[in-house]
């Protein structure tokens, strides 16, 4: 049989490279949280707080997936995950979102 490994790898040095990062190129972000997620495959989901970004249209949100996009590949390189979305809430200072209250962008990691 082939397939992925299902081991869980650790990711924490490119997450905390991969927040570091967008804090500095993308403005108007209050908040972010990364998170791989393992349970199908791997999988990068990275919230944004910033009312200004959730208020924003779809083009500009499209616009900030795809610079999440191109950080992501960079700094993940080989542990890059198969796939991954950002979640973009209007929430700035909390974890705690209301269920369905993102506004969510595909990643084009491969």
């Amino acid at each position: 049989m082939t397939g992925c490994s299902m081991e869980p790898r650790n990711h924490t040095a490119e997450i905390d490279r991969l927040k570091d990062t967008i804090f500095q190129v993308i403005p108007h972000v209050q908040r972010v949280s990364i998170e791989v997620n393992n349970d199908f495959g791997e999988e990068l989901i990275v919230t944004i707080g910033s009312k200004e970004l959730y208020n924003a249209d779809e083009v500009k949100r499209k616009e900030v997936a795809t610079e999440i996009s191109a950080v992501s590949k960079a700094i993940f390189s080989a542990k890059l995950p198969d796939q991954g979305k950002v979640h973009f809430v209007a929430e700035e200072s909390t974890l705690i979102n209301a269920p369905g209250a993102e506004k969510t962008e595909s990643l084009l990691l491969k």
